[in-house]
Order: C-alpha cells, then structure tokens, then sequence
C-alpha cells in the first residue's frame, strides 16, 4: 500500500466512525461555560444603545406617539417613531427577487401582531434606553385580530406558498376508498429558547459598515445591509463569532 493509498484509507475511517458517532461541537464547551463571546458583546468605544417599543395590541393602527417624556429622560439622545426614521430602501427577498416596495419603513404605523416595533429609544446606557422606553406613549385604532388557526378568517388573504405543488385528485381517491379515516390533529405551541438573544452592533466608518450580530447567512444579510442604505456590498462587513441558538431565525436580516 503506498503512502497515497495509506491517506485515503485513514480519511475513510474516520468518515465511517463519523457516520452515527458522538461528535463534540468545536463551540461546545465554550458555549456551555459562558466563555463564548458572543456578537453583541462586543465592547466599542463611544457605544449608545437602542430598545426597541413594541405594539400592545394584536391588530390595528397606531394612530398618536407621544414620545416627549421618553425624549427628556436622563441619557436620551432620540427617540424614533415611524414619522421620524429614516426610510430605507427596498431590498431583495431571499431568492434574490427585486423589491416588492421601493422604501421600507421599519416601524410600523399599520400593527399586525402584538410585540411588533413601532418605536426606538436610544440613549447612552441600555438601562436609560430601556427607562424612556417605558415612557413612551402609544395610541390605537383597534381592529379585530385573528389569534387562533380555529378561527374562520385565519389564513385570509394568505396566498398558497409558491413551493406548494398538486397533482393527483386526492378528493376522488377518498370519497372512493374504502375505508376511510376523518380526524383533527392539533399540537401544543412550541417556543425556541435560544442562548442568544437578538440584537446587534452597527459601526459606521465613511461609508463603510461593520455589524456584529449572529448570522446564518452571512452574505445573504450582508446583501440587505446594502441594498437598505445604498451601499456597495463589499462596504458591507458582517461579523458573526457564534450562533447561540438560531433555528431559522438568524437567517435574514429583519428590523
């Protein structure tokens, strides 16, 4: 056996022992011993912090901000409503369509699910940020929202996923089988409980960007960045040390 043949062999089994083992993730033990350092951790100079106001209601729009008292809080530097942000660009899907918009707002004046941004407060310390946040005021026209898959109306609106395909009359084939089975199956809402939360890290240097933030798509997101303030993709430098649990969704880049 030459030396060539020696190589191929030894790659092989450890390709076989691989297959159904009990591999040790190269991030595990740092992650289960607190000493990964994780994207927004990173400690810059001159750092402020933004917290983000979510909607109280499920459905609706937001018809009045008042934002004064969050805006005179000790450490406050701005305060950003959907009136007062910057709009950005549209950008491409995640198939790479063009936009289906040609600005985007990343607060919403128009609420479809309870949480969702509407507002940011940023200040010196996280701790102010959050305070002033707290602060702002929000007012609603409410309208009835959908929270349960047993509602009549879930799904309205909602066109067939464009991976979906049918063939076959399935109909026909049931109604002539001849036994035949009818049930409702439903499953207890499952939450991801991830070890890193969201958020992130923007530096501006020119017209050079720098964001730390976990990311299962490095370039994909990096791509948004661009496309979102009008900059060249290679201005774009995304930096992702570990992914503290992602599952699905540190995939793009969403406000």
């Amino acid at each position: 056996m030459t030396v060539h043949d020696m190589k191929h062999a030894a790659s092989d089994s450890a390709r076989l022992e691989a297959v159904g083992g009990r591999l040790s993730r190269v991030d595990g033990p740092a992650k289960i011993t607190g000493a990964a350092k994780y994207a927004f951790e990173q400690q810059l100079e001159g750092l402020t912090h933004a917290v983000l106001v979510g909607a109280t209601i499920a459905a609706g729009k937001v018809s009045a901000i008042d934002s004064r008292a969050a805006e005179t809080a000790p450490g406050v530097l701005a305060v950003l409503t959907p009136d007062t942000i910057m709009e950005l660009n549209g950008a491409s899907d995640w198939l790479g369509n063009p936009p289906s918009q040609p600005t985007y707002n990343p607060l919403a004046r128009e609420v479809t699910y309870s949480g969702q941004h509407i507002a940011a407060v940023v200040a010196e310390s996280f701790e102010q940020a959050v305070a002033a946040a707290a602060l702002v005021k929000v007012w609603y026209d409410e309208t009835p929202a959908i929270v349960d898959l047993s509602d009549g109306k879930a799904g309205d609106g909602i066109p067939i996923d464009a991976m979906t395909k049918e063939w076959g009359d399935a109909e026909a084939a049931f109604a002539a089988a001849s036994v035949r089975i009818c049930a409702a199956y439903n499953t207890p809402r499952e939450f991801q409980a991830a070890m890193e939360p969201h958020g992130l890290i923007a530096r501006w240097e020119g017209d050079e960007l720098t964001i730390w933030e976990p990311s299962q798509w490095l370039d994909g997101m990096a791509r948004t960045y661009a496309e979102w303030f009008g900059v060249p993709f290679e201005n774009v430098r995304l930096v992702s040390p570990y992914i503290g649990g992602g599952f699905g969704s540190k995939a793009l880049a969403l406000a």
